[in-house]
């Protein structure tokens, strides 16, 4: 503070502070010198820089485009491209900090819904990941039961080649057999298990189960082979061994009965079980034969081969449950034997 102190033509000039206290007083708390200087101030911008330099962001304004007076005092100049208002083409550095904000709030707002937008698409494609994932998995586990139902129908249906009376192989005959797990292993259900398959035309009721008892009282076990011995077996004439094996199977067990109509009894009976044996090689350990499991549930296993080989011996019928390691290759795993009436 600057004091002019006493009123004589003899002035002397002092710096100091206004004090309040006792009323408002002037305390002087050193003296200047004529002629010091003791403070100097030039604007802002000066005459020479108000035509060449932006008043909003002091940057050198060159391009005789981009300067823009303001509107309202008519002396500041704006840089047309940085810092001039959307909604107001020329005003000065005050007024374009205002609208500035304005636009920065608006853009923020515009980039946070594209954000959001942006999140959404995401989301929605993941969703349509994952629906289009579970689609295809509905799809493979309905083909896979198509294809279930497929095999199924296939064994079921008869069509796996079933051997019949006039249809022997000159070299190895093979056929399924669950009557040895009967005897072998003396499961109760395997009875049921034979007669009560779709479609392979066994016969049901007393007469089937009988006749499934009396071939199965005939079977004897023997000491089992070495499971990697391989056999293979030569058919005699099919019909003295179809008359030795099925004479057997009729209720009265009276040959003379083996009439026509016995003897096609006989042959859809051996189809039967034909059809419904493939999966005897459940138990690979070789402790037992067979696991009464029927075509649905083995669905894997099945390649309509039989997993019983039967020959003569003798005047003996012979029976040999097997299982299949690899195409062409037999192991026994047990036999036993039927000797004819």
């Amino acid at each position: 503070m600057l004091a002019d102190i006493g009123g004589s033509m003899k002035a002397s000039v002092v710096a100091g502070e206004w004090h309040s206290g006792r009323g408002r007083e002037f305390r002087a708390n050193r003296k200047v010198a004529r002629g010091e200087t003791l403070f100097e101030a030039k604007p802002l911008a000066g005459e020479d820089k108000l035509q060449t330099h932006c008043s909003c962001c002091y940057a050198l304004v060159v391009d005789e485009e981009g300067r823009v007076q303001c509107e309202d005092c008519n002396s500041h100049l704006i840089c047309a491209e940085c810092c001039k208002a959307g909604k107001r083409e020329k005003v000065c550095f005050v007024h374009s900090l205002l609208v500035c904000d304005d636009d920065i709030i608006i853009i923020i707002i515009i980039i946070i819904i594209i954000i959001i937008i942006i999140i959404i698409i995401i989301i929605i494609i993941i969703i349509a990941i994952i629906i289009i994932i579970i689609i295809i998995i509905i799809i493979i586990i309905i083909i896979i039961i198509i294809i279930v139902v497929a095999i199924e129908l296939h064994v079921r249906s008869g069509e796996c080649k079933l051997l019949t009376l006039g249809e022997f192989q000159d070299t190895t005959a093979r056929i399924v057999l669950r009557l040895w797990d009967i005897k072998v292993n003396q499961r109760a259900n395997a009875h049921t298990t034979c007669v009560n398959i779709e479609g392979c035309r066994v016969p049901t009721g007393i007469e089937g189960l009988d006749m499934l008892e009396k071939f199965s009282s005939k079977l004897q076990t023997t000491e089992r082979k070495a499971d990697d011995e391989e056999i293979t077996f030569d058919i005699p004439s099919h019909k003295e061994y179809v008359k030795a094996i099925f004479t057997s199977l009729l209720p009265d067990g009276n040959a003379e009965k083996f009439t026509e109509d016995a003897e096609e009894v006989v042959v859809s009976w051996l189809d039967a079980l034909r059809c419904n044996q493939h999966s005897i090689l459940s138990d690979l350990d070789g402790d037992m034969v067979g696991n009464l499991i029927s075509p649905e549930g083995s669905f894997f296993n099945h390649s309509c081969e039989p997993n019983v080989v039967w020959s003569m011996k003798g005047d003996e019928i012979r029976f040999v449950a097997i299982k299949d390691v690899e195409e062409g290759q037999v192991r026994v795993l047990d036999e036993g034997y039927i000797k004819p009436l």
